[in-house]
């Protein structure tokens, strides 16, 4: 059944305007900032999990992080992050199988949007714990359900609507201790103007969270 529908539901976000060939300003400069935020230097490796069109890892080599690798279950893009960017791609099922990185070996990770679509998130959170090196951070997006409520289930893929308390405890039982969590997003056209930019608070108001967990 997974493979006669394999595809299908990154068609289904390109109809809507959201692929790796529209990438926003939004995109662009939140996520080089996080990664300078959090001292990742260009030469790490960044892995983008759940890449689907690879908005977070495309706006990381943009910036000039040329380590970057692509974890997703959906396959069907990874020939064209291999052709175009020369990405590393992993085929992995987060919701049981390991993440094919040494222990301690990852600079950051970018789980954008991807731990909402998981029943049970606690392997994947797990993995990324194990992966990432000392110092390492993880990046993990997803709809604040406090602020967007029965809208989170416009995305019939949704199953795991998180609130920032919730996001705290889940990153706390699987090991990490310097943990934040925030509003994530801009609102009003601001990215449009790029007032994001030249106030980067402005990123963090929106209706969706990111967790920020770096390992000790």
């Amino acid at each position: 059944m997974w493979e006669s529908i394999k595809g299908r539901y990154l068609e289904e976000m390109a109809d809507s305007g959201y692929s790796g060939d529209s990438i926003g300003a939004f995109h662009k400069f939140t996520v080089p900032y996080l990664l300078r935020q959090a001292n990742t230097k260009t030469a790490d490796v960044v892995l983008d999990v759940g890449a689907a069109h690879g908005h977070a890892g495309i706006s990381a080599y943009s910036a000039g992080y040329r380590n970057v690798q692509i974890v997703d279950y959906d396959d069907s893009r990874f020939s064209k992050f291999r052709e175009e960017y020369g990405f590393e791609c992993h085929q992995v099922d987060l919701l049981k199988q390991p993440l094919p990185f040494e222990d301690d070996s990852v600079g950051a990770i970018l789980f954008f949007e991807t731990i909402e679509h998981l029943l049970d998130p606690t392997n994947a959170v797990m993995e990324i714990h194990r992966v990432l090196k000392p110092g390492g951070t993880a990046f993990i997006t997803t709809p604040d359900f406090a602020q967007v409520g029965s809208l989170f289930y416009e995305d019939p893929t949704h199953v795991r609507p998180f609130i920032k308390q919730g996001m705290e405890r889940l990153l706390r039982i699987v090991g990490f201790e310097r943990i934040e969590v925030k509003r994530w997003g801009t609102r009003y056209g601001m990215a449009r103007m790029a007032l994001n930019e030249r106030f980067p608070a402005l990123n963090f108001i929106g209706t969706h969270l990111i967790g920020i967990a770096t390992k000790s």
